[in-house]
C-alpha cells in the first residue's frame, strides 16, 4: 500500500504514467516495484527474487529499501 510519494519523478510515474523524470534504463524495474508496493500491505511482505529488499538499522531504522540497480534504490517506511 502506497500512502505518499516524496520524489517528484516517482510520483509522476505512479499518478500520471509520466516517466520523463526517471532514468529510462531502469524504468521497467521501477514500474514493477511500484506495482508490487501498491499491492503489498507491508514492506515485509514484498519478498521478490527480482528485488533485494533490506531493513535498515541505526538512524534509518524503520525504513526499507528496494534495490533497482547498483546505484538506484527505492526507500520506504
Amino acid at each position: 500500500m502506497i500512502r505518499s510519494i516524496r520524489d517528484a519523478g516517482l510520483k509522476r510515474l505512479f499518478e500520471r504514467q509520466d516517466c520523463s523524470k526517471l532514468p529510462q534504463q531502469h524504468l521497467g524495474r521501477i514500474r514493477r516495484a511500484l506495482q508490487l508496493l501498491a499491492a503489498a500491505g507491508q514492506p515485509a511482505r514484498l519478498l521478490s527474487a527480482m528485488y533485494a529488499n533490506f531493513r535498515s538499522v541505526g538512524p534509518w531504522a524503520g525504513y526499507w529499501s528496494l534495490r533497482v540497480s547498483a546505484n538506484w534504490r527505492i526507500v520506504l517506511r
